[in-house]
């Protein structure tokens, strides 16, 4: 059985409300990561911004300028890190998201796991 704490490798990638769309692009490219997570001015997660969703805002003609807060998803769904990762993967599956928020025992934001990186772990997916 592998854990959801096993995948956690990642740098955490947070931009502050009220940045732009451009902003939380460029920090995704430059970090390699498909997601973003959105924080207020008492660090606490309020939303998650990701590839998927800066896609459709460009598809729509939503301007670069936009600030982060209008596009995010403000509801947030964790797993916790001991958790099985063929649970998170059904979790994903249900909610028909591709990313969930780590947290720890004391309700602790730790890391993201991607879709991606489950399906690598559990060998359902192949590196090209």
């Amino acid at each position: 059985m592998m854990l959801i704490k096993d995948l956690l490798t990642r740098p955490i990638l947070t931009i502050p409300t009220g940045s732009t769309i451009k902003e939380a692009a460029e920090l995704m490219s430059a970090h390699g990561l498909s997601y973003i997570l959105i924080i207020n001015s008492r660090k606490e997660i309020i939303g998650i911004l990701t590839e998927r969703d800066v896609t459709k805002a460009v598809a729509k003609g939503i301007p670069y300028t936009e600030k982060v807060d209008s596009l995010m998803t403000k509801t947030i769904i964790t797993v916790r890190d001991n958790e099985d990762l063929v649970d998170a993967l059904n979790l994903m599956l249900r909610n028909s998201i591709r990313h969930l928020v780590v947290i720890d025992s004391n309700d602790r934001f730790i890391g993201v796991i991607s879709i991606r990186d489950v399906a690598q772990a559990l060998g359902l997916m192949y590196d090209y």
